[in-house]
């Protein structure tokens, strides 16, 4: 609480806002129409940005087959975003750009983005654990995958996931949460 210059205890701007939508709420409740925008308004003061959060992932299993990107090694990144304006920007870019691109997004966002950055060749499995993957907080996470072959070559894998299994193919990736 808050005392006032003539003493009176006043209540915190939360709590005034806390009383004065419920107080809404009960004349809505009532029939009282009128209130209907005035609640609308207040609701914005309740919301937040979401926060990053550690990825809580067991594993990410990054498996490749035999003739993966028709037998050559594939560039991967795996992209952890913190920034809510720059995930629909990662979201719609393909692999080729982020690749061409992203020395500089990384100087240009430094606390808004981090990557795991790996190469991975035919027949191989690369593992990366719950140890590394906690170190990185994050909104959402992209995988990029350099392929030879045109095609966008991401995915968007839900933070909430258990696991995930990334199969590694000639001409293209697939994503599959683990449960």
């Amino acid at each position: 609480m808050l005392q006032s210059p003539a003493g009176c205890r006043t209540a915190s701007a939360g709590a005034a806002r806390r009383a004065a939508l419920g107080l809404l709420c009960a004349l809505q409740r009532s029939g009282c129409n009128a209130v209907g925008s005035a609640l609308g308004a207040i609701g914005g003061w309740f919301k937040s940005e979401p926060r990053p959060a550690a990825v809580a992932w067991r594993s990410l299993a990054v498996v490749a087959t035999e003739d993966a990107n028709q037998n050559s090694p594939v560039a991967v990144d795996i992209v952890f975003v913190s920034a809510p304006a720059l995930l629909d920007t990662l979201a719609a870019m393909p692999a080729s750009r982020w690749f061409a691109t992203r020395a500089d997004l990384r100087r240009s966002f430094p606390d808004a983005v981090s990557v795991i950055s790996f190469e991975i060749v035919p027949r191989q499995t690369v593992q990366i654990d719950a140890r590394q993957l906690a170190a990185h907080r994050a909104l959402a996470v992209m995988v990029y995958a350099d392929y030879a072959s045109p095609g966008e070559h991401r995915a968007r894998l839900a933070t909430g996931a258990a696991a995930y299994l990334l199969q590694m193919g000639s001409k293209g990736f697939t994503a599959v949460e683990a449960r």
